[in-house]
């Protein structure tokens, strides 16, 4: 909770609600978090629910979810969704500790 105030404030002008936030069932490495906007959700994999896990991580992966739904799921030309094309990906790196982050999720 205390993360998404945080980045709501930081990068999108207090302008989302808060989603529920959770963790997922599993401590999957595939799929490191998600945003099911059918449900308004959150959902960042347990991997991460670890004293060992940086705030920063955390947040970054917090933050990747959000812009999903700052930004909401489009559709391509074939009636595909549209998740992380150039305008997502140019705010992705927005994030104060985007480099940081990335290191550190190579070394999963």
């Amino acid at each position: 909770t205390q993360s998404f105030q945080r980045l709501n404030r930081e990068y999108f002008q207090s302008q989302l609600t808060q989603p529920e936030l959770c963790w997922s069932p599993a401590r999957a490495r595939r799929l490191l978090g998600s945003y099911q906007e059918r449900h308004d959700r959150v959902i960042i994999s347990r991997l991460f629910d670890s004293p060992q896990t940086p705030s920063y991580v955390l947040d970054y992966l917090m933050y990747h979810e959000l812009l999903h739904k700052f930004l909401g799921i489009g559709r391509r030309d074939d009636g595909r969704r549209r998740m992380h094309d150039r305008e997502f990906r140019l705010l992705e790196r927005r994030f104060r500790d985007y480099k940081a982050a990335m290191e550190f999720l190579k070394t999963l």
